[in-house]
């Protein structure tokens, strides 16, 4: 009864041995197609920001290059009008100049006609004041009359005179007043368009600083934007991967728990059918007894030899550890059990042993197995010891597992050196 129920027992193991292995390399498949997916949505998040920023950076230099080919045709054209206000200003000058020169000669006509004007008198003054020296004769009083009469003529003609230059220096200082201020207005209109010129100028500049700003910040919001967006696209990503994980582990759970049911009814079952075949059956009770006993004799004797003795499947999961292997290594059986071998091998043949492993269960071609070989241990304080390893297999009932049996060599190495 008891022969069976181990067997079966050891079957229901096995079985729940090769679910876990089946799960966790379900757990690692899913693992690596959920890290290549998170990898190829980095890439593209990658390559999209650089799109983006590439295309951004050329639309900001075409905007450049817009505001500063407007920016000297504006230049131009303010030079343009600049030049023609300079243009009309040195016209209305000249215009000026010339009607300055008119007045001026104008001026100097009238005074020419009146020193002439004066010459005349001065000389008619000249001919009636020599005609009473000449003749002292009684027609004095005549000449007298006459002188006086030339006196009033000639005071009345200098009056006449005098008021016509007064009045030709106004007109013509009053000619020069008006010309000065139309010069001066047209001064100044010339003085406000080119003022109105660089404002204009100025505004246009201040626009397209207005325009590269909005379209830098509009940039800048693009980018936002759109790192925001793939943030929430790595987020889904990191959400949905972490959702399908749970899902396959409680999957593995749900499993794993039907299965230990499925077991434990079955072996309840079993145990109470062999309850009632007790007394039919106690030869072989007996056997499996002994059997039993044999087993923890032989358990007994594994944990207490000198040599390590290790199991491990053929994934190179370790699934014993004895004591002689504990002291040997420096590990508890708790800390390497589910563990890889590789952990107990240097560096130089740990990247060996899955292949090694591999070659093994693809052609059957043993190196290893069913001899000795010197080799190298790793301790847990990562120092190394010459061990000798003796490796044999294990089939039996669909089970699979590979026996290491290691001496340390160390003493031995002392000695011989």
């Amino acid at each position: 009864m008891y022969r069976a129920l181990n067997k079966r027992i050891g079957d229901q193991l096995r079985e729940i041995q090769q679910t876990e292995a089946q799960q966790a390399k379900e757990r690692f498949d899913l693992d690596i197609k959920c890290f290549d997916q998170i990898e190829a949505l980095k890439a593209e998040h990658i390559s999209r920001k650089a799109e983006l920023e590439t295309s951004q950076s050329q639309e900001l230099i075409a905007e450049k290059e817009r505001l500063a080919a407007k920016h000297e045709r504006d230049k131009i054209s303010l030079l343009e009008i600049q030049h023609s206000a300079e243009i009309k200003k040195l016209n209305k000058q000249h215009r000026e100049q010339i009607r300055a020169l008119k007045s001026q000669q104008e001026i100097s006509l009238q005074q020419r006609y009146r020193n002439v004007d004066s010459a005349l008198v001065a000389s008619t003054i000249k001919i009636t004041g020599a005609s009473p020296s000449r003749s002292r004769q009684p027609g004095a009083n005549s000449a007298s009359i006459s002188r006086a009469e030339s006196n009033e003529s000639m005071d009345r003609s200098e009056s006449v005179a005098g008021g016509s230059v007064a009045g030709a220096s106004v007109t013509a200082n009053s000619h020069i007043l008006s010309n000065i201020k139309l010069a001066f207005q047209s001064t100044q209109e010339d003085e406000d368009e080119v003022a109105d010129g660089n404002g204009s100028n100025q505004s246009i500049a201040d626009k397209g600083k207005l325009a590269l700003r909005s379209l830098q910040k509009k940039h800048t919001e693009a980018l936002s934007c759109l790192v925001l967006a793939l943030k929430e696209e790595m987020e889904d990503c990191q959400l949905s991967t972490q959702a399908r994980l749970r899902e396959l582990d409680d999957s593995h759970d749900l499993q794993v728990q039907s299965l230990r049911s499925e077991h434990e009814m079955e072996l309840e079952n079993i145990i109470s059918i062999q309850e009632k075949e007790i007394a039919m059956e106690a030869s072989v009770h007996e056997a499996e007894l002994r059997m039993l006993i044999e087993r923890r004799i032989l358990n007994s004797v594994l944990d207490t030899v000198v040599d390590g003795i290790i199991n491990i499947d053929p994934i190179g999961t370790i699934k014993r550890f004895n004591p002689a292997a504990e002291k040997m290594f420096g590990y508890k059986s708790s800390e390497v059990i589910d563990t890889n071998i590789r952990d107990l091998m240097p560096k130089s043949y740990s990247v060996e042993h899955d292949s090694y492993l591999n070659n093994y269960l693809t052609t059957g071609v043993k190196k290893v197995i069913g001899g000795s070989r010197r080799a190298f241990g790793l301790r847990k304080d990562r120092s190394t010891f010459p061990i000798l390893l003796s490796v044999s297999e294990v089939k039996e009932d669909g089970a699979h597992l590979f026996t290491g049996i290691v001496r340390d060599l160390t003493e031995e190495v002392k000695i011989t050196f």
